[in-house]
């Protein structure tokens, strides 16, 4: 058998709470790099639980990051595998075996399989078992590895899992990997309704960018690192004379070509929808002044207009949207053809939809502020109807 950590037992009494807390908190930390961070909350985690899995876990990680650790192998010099194994607090819970990286790329899956409803073991392969019986016993498979630039290796090993997996498997890795900026481009190119913005991944030559690099696309150009989201790193380049100033300092890069989906009312609107077995759901609506829009960099928790607007996409998004572009997302769904995945986008003057970016790597989480409040019944949606979907696929429908 391949080595495998213990199960813990949390302490009981008042300082539960505090405990999940604290390993949410090490948990979303570690997501964003924050490895110091990461660090100080699961060792916060640790001081009420000295066995908490997921705080033992995020430590070793951020440690590993910050250099600090090495690998270790096992007795016939092939890397031993890594696994978390964290039960659910209820029993009878589902086991869901998630295929991760042990870097970026992952789906943030901390609400979408909790362990109020989930025994969850976290999986970052090293290597395929040779013996199905290598691997502990679980009734489901989630890969949660969702962006092949940032983790080529763990999706290839996934790839290759599911090959000779015998339970059913939510993402399949085939899938997953046609969801590059470039793939997706040219996944949903006939997609009528939809405009669907060239884009070209291009890695830095030995002699570095020229200016003719994106010479077939036309200005202005988004540029981006390839394997960021986020808006990390993300440049708006308006002519050709400005990108060898301004291109992003990486080794791959996306150039992406922009199209101006300012509204009438001069606002930039970016809608997000959530695909569950292939049906899309309101997620959020951002509504800011630049560009480059965040929900959280939108200032919308100043002005009670906006936050009404996104209000009522998610009560009643076709509605919003209308019929033209709710349909656009139905079919871009069906086409993407993932069991989770996301897509970010607005919707022109002309009616059109306008694609941003689909893939399985987007996080759904619920609100803690008063303000957004009203998000909380869309999010509880999204989870119920991912709760529905694996309650189907153990049932093998």
């Amino acid at each position: 058998m391949l080595p495998q950590q213990a199960l813990s037992e949390p302490s009981s009494g008042d300082c539960m709470s505090d405990l999940f807390d604290l390993e949410d908190q090490a948990e979303d930390l570690l997501q964003a790099e924050l490895y110091e961070d990461a660090i100080a909350a699961a060792e916060a985690a640790l001081a009420i639980d000295p066995k908490s899995l997921t705080a033992l876990f995020v430590r070793a990680q951020a440690q590993k990051a910050l250099g600090r650790v090495v690998d270790t192998v096992g007795d016939e010099g092939r890397p031993r595998q890594i696994f978390l194994v964290e039960t659910a607090y209820k029993p009878s819970a589902p086991v869901v075996l998630i295929l991760s990286s042990t870097g970026k790329g992952n789906v943030p899956d901390q609400h979408l399989l909790p362990r109020t409803r989930y025994s969850r073991i976290f999986w970052f392969p090293q290597n395929l078992p040779e013996h199905d019986n290598e691997l502990p016993p679980y009734d489901i498979v989630f890969n949660a590895v969702g962006d092949l630039d940032a983790a080529p290796e763990a999706h290839a090993l996934a790839a290759q899992f599911a090959k000779r997996c015998k339970r059913p498997m939510l993402n399949l890795p085939d899938r997953v990997g046609r969801t590059s900026r470039t793939g997706v481009a040219e996944l949903l190119k006939g997609c009528e309704t939809a405009v669907i913005p060239k884009v070209r991944k291009i890695e830095r030559a030995a002699g570095g960018w020229t200016q003719d690099t994106c010479a077939d696309l036309r200005y202005p150009l988004i540029a981006r690192p390839a394997g960021g989201h986020g808006g990390e790193g993300v440049v708006l380049i308006e002519r050709p004379e400005q990108f060898m100033s301004l291109v992003p300092d990486a080794p791959v890069i996306y150039a992406t070509e922009f199209f101006d989906y300012r509204s009438p009312d001069d606002w930039y609107r970016k809608y997000r929808a959530i695909f569950i077995d292939r049906k899309p759901y309101p997620y959020h609506l951002a509504i800011g002044a630049n560009w480059l829009v965040h929900h959280w960099t939108t200032g919308m928790e100043h002005d009670a207009g906006r936050r009404e607007e996104e209000r009522r996409f998610l009560t009643s998004p076709k509605d919003v949207l209308g019929d033209r572009v709710w349909a656009t997302l139905e079919g871009i769904g069906a086409t993407l053809d993932l069991d989770f995945a996301g897509i970010d986008f607005s919707v022109l003057r002309d009616g059109r939809l306008l694609m941003f970016e689909a893939n399985p790597t987007m996080l759904v989480h619920p609100e803690d502020d008063p303000l957004f409040s009203y998000k909380n019944v869309a999010v509880q949606n999204i989870l119920d109807a991912f709760d529905q979907m694996i309650a189907g696929r153990m049932k093998g429908n």
